[in-house]
């Protein structure tokens, strides 16, 4: 692991990421879908992509760390030399993340993180409100949005996977958000609420929002899940209309990219998440 590599893993490092390098995107992200012209080469989709990418990865990069750490019932102000190559294999496995890479990324967008004196450790329900306000104001979607007319996907993706890394690292140890999902997935399993209604409540996309209520029990019976006669020619009459106003042309939404994405997996027994981490 290089000398910058071993910078991330300073506890004064989070506080240093949240306060220095997550301020400059803020303005950026506000002007992202506007219809005024870029300034100059900061301003450019390749180079918001990259530095969005660079900095949701560091923060994953964090929470992960953080996780492993209180795991070990250790702290930030603990790490050592020999704790950072103790837990070093667990956060690469956890992460997907390669902390050389993070590293030249954060510096080569935000500059060299400088240790502070004396240490400064950083307590969880900090960083909890850090990640959240992070998530918050990044626009993921349409991060995703603006990769695909210039040809960057792959830094849409990249944004997505540690955005969505984010939010399960808060899902897991944020009370209010196990709260949440307490409240949730009970009206979901009652069939008061929908899996769309539902994924927009807990801020995840339909086919991970499902794979969680199902982890926790959250499942429908087949009472619940069976229509009634007027909501099943609602839903007759709804496709009949969409297919005679296609002519035949096909067409898709975001809804039924998500609908015909779990019934696959529910057919085929896969995991058609995109954003699952998968080693090969």
């Amino acid at each position: 692991m290089t000398a910058v590599a071993n910078a991330l893993f300073e506890p004064s490092f989070p506080l240093h990421a949240f306060s220095n390098a997550e301020s400059d995107l803020r303005v950026k992200y506000m002007r992202l879908g506007s219809k005024t012209a870029a300034t100059d080469e900061s301003d450019s989709p390749r180079a918001l992509l990259e530095k969005s990418a660079a900095l949701l990865e560091t923060f994953h990069f964090v929470a992960i760390v953080h996780e492993v750490l209180a795991a070990k019932g250790r702290r930030w102000s603990d790490l050592t030399p020999s704790l950072v190559a103790e837990i070093d294999p667990s956060v690469r496995e956890r992460s997907g993340l390669d902390p050389d890479r993070v590293a030249q990324e954060f510096v080569r967008w935000f500059g060299v993180p400088k240790p502070a004196t004396p240490r400064i450790d950083v307590a969880e329900d900090v960083l909890l409100r850090s990640l959240r306000a992070a998530a918050d104001q990044c626009p993921i979607e349409h991060l995703e949005e603006a990769s695909r007319p210039v040809g960057l996907e792959r830094f849409g993706h990249r944004c997505r996977i540690a955005h969505d890394g984010i939010r399960a690292f808060i899902r897991r140890n944020d009370p209010a958000q196990q709260e949440q999902l307490r409240i949730a997935g009970g009206a979901f399993q009652a069939g008061k609420l929908s899996l769309t209604e539902v994924s927009k409540l807990l801020e995840m996309h339909p086919v991970d929002a499902v794979a969680l209520l199902e982890t926790h029990g959250y499942n429908r019976s087949l009472r619940t899940l069976a229509l009634s006669e007027e909501e099943r020619s609602a839903i007759y009459a709804r496709v009949r209309a969409d297919r005679l106003t296609r002519g035949g042309a096909p067409a898709w939404t975001h809804e039924g990219i998500a609908r015909d994405t779990v019934a696959s997996e529910r057919i085929e027994g896969i995991d058609a998440r995109r954003w699952v981490h998968r080693e090969g």
